[in-house]
């Protein structure tokens, strides 16, 4: 028997408590968006219990009242809000395609990303673009945040699920 010593960043079994939640913020015009989108999205699919913006979330983390990770939930049949981290939207779009699943989608307008071609081929009923600097993202503490420096655009995607 041999003991060897292994360093925690690389052990996976530890990786988990190396991650640092997100910083906290919610998509501040989500009512009127909503509202001009005529659909009411029923699950938050990347939320904590502060910044979700329905009642029903999945986490990234685990929380008491989320309903587990977004990656592990099927996201067919229910009207889903998508405001994904930018690192994870080219899988956000493989899942949206493979399980057939509609909602409203937030992402940037990052026209020379490979995943943004995706975009343009997914059934989209509605789009709403807000332009680089546009504040449209609030803080933990309800205060409006800076505009990104980049166009947002909002997607209301209707594979089987949104009429």
């Amino acid at each position: 028997m041999f003991l060897t010593w292994v360093p925690t960043t690389q052990q996976k079994a530890d990786a988990a408590s190396r991650r640092r939640p997100r910083e906290t913020y919610q998509f501040a015009l989500f009512k009127e968006l909503v509202a001009e989108f005529r659909v009411t999205p029923e699950v938050d699919r990347f939320a904590t219990r502060q910044d979700r913006l329905t009642l029903r979330y999945n986490s990234e983390f685990q929380e008491l009242d989320a309903e587990g990770s977004a990656w592990e939930s099927h996201w067919g049949q229910v009207v889903n809000w998508w405001n994904p981290p930018f690192s994870v939207i080219p899988r956000v779009l493989m899942k949206i395609v493979a399980e057939g699943a509609g909602g409203i989608l937030l992402v940037p307008e990052w026209k020379s990303r490979t995943w943004f071609s995706t975009l343009e081929g997914l059934p989209v009923l509605r789009r709403k673009r807000y332009p680089k600097g546009q504040s449209i993202y609030r803080n933990a503490a309800g205060e409006r945040m800076p505009g990104p420096k980049w166009g947002t655009i909002a997607l209301l995607i209707s594979p089987r699920c949104v009429q």
